[in-house]
C-alpha cells in the first residue's frame, strides 16, 4: 500500500488546482476523481474530491443539496419510528420484518464504509467523540456518516432481546458499537445481552468499559447498578453494597447540584 503521505501530496496538489469558478472547479474535481480511481487510494481520492465539490457548490447549490439529505434522513427517522410503534404496539412480528428489510436495504448500499486515510462513525454529541478520541487514539480522520447505523442496529439488537433470540442480538449490537462506541445506552444494551446469555463475565467486562463513557450521571449510576448485580450473583456482597453507596452518595449530590 502507497504512504498516506501519497495520498496527502495528490490532494494538496489537486486542491492547489482549484481555480475559484465552481463551474470550471467541480469539472476540474471530476476529472481528477476518473484520473485517480484506479490509484491504491482510489476510493479516498474520490471521496475527497466528492467533499471539496460540495464545498465549491455555490449556496444555492448547497441548500438545495441538504434539503435532498434532509428528506432521505426524514425517510429513515420515519422508517425507524415505524418500527418502534410496532414493537410498542407488541406486534413484534410486524417490527421484525420491517426491521430486516430496512438493515438489508441499508448494508446493500454499503455506504460510509471506512477507507484508508477515514473512519466514518454515529457519534450523537460531540462529548461522545471527544471521549473516543482521548480512549482510542485515533490515527485515520474522523467523518459522520449521514446514516445513523448505530442507532438502526441498537432498535434491531433491542427487538431481538424482546423476541429472546439473545445471540443473535448480541451479533446486531456488536455491529451497533462499531458505529458508536461512544454510546452508553447502546453499551448496556450490548453488555445486556451477555447477560441475558448468562455470560456474566463478559457482561461485568463490557460494564467496565462503559464507565469511561458514561459522562451522564443515569448512565453512572447505571454502571454501578450493574458492577452491583454482578457481584451478587457471585456472592460477594460487601462489594456490591459498596457499589451501591457510591451510587447512592453520587444521586444525593446530583440533587444537591455537587456532581462528582
Amino acid at each position: 500500500m502507497a504512504d498516506k503521505k501519497d495520498f496527502e501530496a495528490i490532494m494538496t496538489s489537486i486542491t492547489a488546482g482549484l481555480s475559484g469558478d465552481s463551474k470550471a472547479d467541480i469539472k476540474f474535481l471530476q476529472e481528477q476523481s476518473e484520473k485517480y480511481k484506479d490509484h491504491e487510494y482510489g476510493k479516498e481520492i474520490v471521496r475527497a474530491c466528492g467533499r471539496l465539490m460540495y464545498q465549491v457548490l455555490p449556496d444555492d447549490k448547497k441548500e438545495e443539496l441538504g434539503k435532498g439529505f434532509g428528506k432521505n434522513a426524514m425517510g429513515f427517522d420515519a422508517a425507524l419510528d415505524e418500527i418502534r410503534f410496532n414493537i410498542y404496539e407488541k406486534r413484534l412480528d410486524v417490527a421484525l420484518k420491517l426491521m430486516e428489510a430496512m438493515v438489508q436495504k441499508y448494508e446493500e448500499m454499503g455506504m460510509y464504509e471506512n477507507d484508508a486515510v477515514s473512519e466514518y462513525y454515529c457519534f450523537r454529541e460531540p462529548m461522545e467523540e471527544i471521549l473516543y478520541r482521548e480512549y482510542n487514539e485515533p490515527k485515520k480522520d474522523l467523518r459522520r456518516s449521514q446514516v445513523d447505523y448505530a442507532e438502526m442496529y441498537l432498535l434491531y439488537g433491542s427487538l431481538l432481546i424482546e423476541l429472546n433470540r439473545t445471540e443473535d442480538a448480541t451479533e446486531v449490537l456488536t455491529k451497533a458499537k462499531r458505529w458508536n462506541p461512544a454510546y452508553a445506552r447502546l453499551a448496556f444494551e450490548h453488555a445486556e445481552s451477555y447477560k441475558m446469555r448468562g455470560m456474566l463475565d463478559e457482561f461485568a467486562k463490557l460494564t467496565k468499559e462503559t464507565f469511561k463513557y458514561a459522562y451522564y450521571p443515569k448512565d453512572l449510576a447505571r454502571c454501578y447498578r450493574n458492577m452491583a448485580f454482578y457481584l451478587v450473583e457471585k456472592k460477594e456482597y460487601k462489594a456490591a453494597v459498596c457499589f451501591l453507596q457510591i451510587n447512592l452518595i453520587r444521586q444525593m449530590l446530583v440533587i444537591r447540584n455537587c456532581i462528582i
